[in-house]
């Protein structure tokens, strides 16, 4: 499976166009790693005295080599961020109509839909029902891609069934099964994100895909329809 994803890499890198510098920095470093091109260590054996040249790998996330033991830990340190309580897990979504204008601005766009989420997350929280509201904490973590490979950009966020209060000297559990309404997050997270696409248009800092005829026309029409946000206790499958 490795030699034929590298393989696979190499036969089409040359055909690829409009990648960034750094998706081609990425592509470098999964076909040179743990090769003489990338900086490498020596170790004489203590026996023979035979002198053994070790390669580094890319420690690059996206390799299929080298990403194994990354994984392994920053799951770890995930899971020793938690608190001793149950979790929910989140997922936000963008429409369809805007994957084009994501792919055509992936840094400024996911930099925008991780702010759209942050904040209704935290305003959420914030001004939540009586018995439950105060200061929320969690992490997200993006994908890019659906699992058929398609370009479908979305937030996955861990947040602990529970908050601070504001003066942080009391933890407010929420409900075992609900956390916060999810229309409620939905609006919030459509309006936030629209908000912020509206003023980069203005601003002129966005580009326009060509099959985009009106970006204004289209953000307007999408004020009139509800983005995905899904909202799960953990350990409870997706009915």
């Amino acid at each position: 499976m490795e030699s034929k994803i590298l393989e696979i890499i190499e036969n089409n890198l040359p055909k690829l166009t409009g990648l960034s510098n750094y998706e081609r920095s990425i592509f470098g470093k999964i076909l040179t790693r743990r090769s003489e091109q990338v900086p490498h260590l020596f170790y004489c054996c203590d026996s023979c005295e035979i002198v053994h040249p070790v390669y580094k790998s890319c420690k690059n996330r996206m390799c299929p080599v080298c990403s194994g033991a990354g994984t392994v830990k920053w799951i770890a340190k995930r899971e020793s961020e938690l608190l001793p309580t149950t979790c929910f897990l989140l997922t936000y979504t963008i429409p369809s109509d805007l994957r084009l204008l994501f792919l055509s601005n992936k840094k400024l766009c996911y930099n925008l839909l991780f702010k759209a989420m942050s904040r209704t997350l935290m305003n959420g929280v914030a001004k939540g029902r009586r018995d439950f509201h105060g200061r929320a904490g969690f992490f997200a973590v993006l994908h890019t891609w659906d699992q058929r490979l398609n370009f479908h950009p979305h937030l996955h966020v861990v947040i602990p069934s529970g908050c601070l209060s504001q003066d942080r000297t009391k933890w407010n559990p929420s409900h075992p099964a609900f956390l916060l309404p999810v229309r409620k997050l939905s609006a919030d997270f459509r309006d936030k994100l629209l908000f912020s696409l509206r003023r980069e248009e203005r601003a002129k800092t966005l580009t326009i895909p060509e099959k985009i005829e009106d970006l204004k026309f289209l953000l307007e029409k999408l004020k009139q329809i509800s983005l995905v946000v899904n909202s799960q206790a953990s350990g409870k499958r997706e009915e």
